[in-house]
């Protein structure tokens, strides 16, 4: 991953130290939580290489779906380029991912023009509502970057038995020590490259449901 020219030395040396930091605390914070895969052959085929697709999951589980997937350098994340997302993007480097930078408010053209380019050999992951929210909102990108790719969009549902939960705009969660997480597959969803601009809100909201199912379906069983 290329440091930003444009920050002056001492942010970029300071982003670099905490990247490395937080990629420490990660793994610190996963090693304790046991991780089940739902169904376990998604995860297996990702690792290796295969299972091609858009990987979706909602911003505030960040952490433990980043520690779940780590080592796996053919996945390439989209990071916004503020500076919260220098952070992150510094941290799961360092978790061995490749990133691609750029969101719905900065940066948004190149980042499609990079994902669309590595897309063939590469496995693409979003947090749809991010970078800034709203939460839980799907935004409009991840269906036209499958319509260009022929990819489809995998919904990914993370959940965790127990955690803290920050003030942010997505209610992030750091899971706590000995804590159970299950992350689990979507059905594939593909995404026809002629729909009309209507057809294409009435999918967005379709797959922003199945999302929305997924995480209440999984909250559920993992906090009885």
């Amino acid at each position: 991953m290329t440091p930003s020219p444009h920050r002056p030395v001492r942010q970029r040396l300071w982003f670099a130290l905490a990247g490395f930091l937080g990629s420490w605390l990660v793994r610190l914070v996963g090693c304790t939580v046991r991780v089940i895969s739902r169904p376990d052959n998604r995860r297996k085929t990702v690792a290796a290489g295969g299972g091609r697709g858009i990987y979706l999951f909602w911003h505030r589980m960040i952490l433990i779906t980043a520690y779940h997937h780590r080592k796996m350098p053919i996945i390439r994340v989209l990071i916004s380029q503020h500076a919260d997302g220098e952070y992150i993007a510094r941290a799961i480097h360092w978790l061995g991912y490749g990133t691609v930078r750029g969101s719905s408010t900065r940066g948004g053209a190149q980042a499609i023009a990079e994902m669309l380019r590595i897309a063939p050999q590469s496995i693409l992951a979003i947090t749809p509502d991010g970078p800034r929210g709203p939460r839980h909102t799907l935004k409009l990108g991840p269906l036209y970057l499958s319509q260009k790719t022929g990819l489809p969009l995998i919904p990914v549902a993370v959940s965790v038995s127990r955690f803290w939960e920050l003030p942010s705009w997505d209610r992030f969660q750091i899971p706590k020590p000995c804590s159970r997480a299950i992350v689990r597959y979507g059905d594939p969803i593909h995404v026809p490259p002629d729909l009309s601009d209507d057809e294409l809100e009435q999918l967005r909201q379709r797959v922003e449901r199945t999302m929305c199912r997924l995480y209440d379906a999984l909250d559920r069983e993992c906090h009885r």
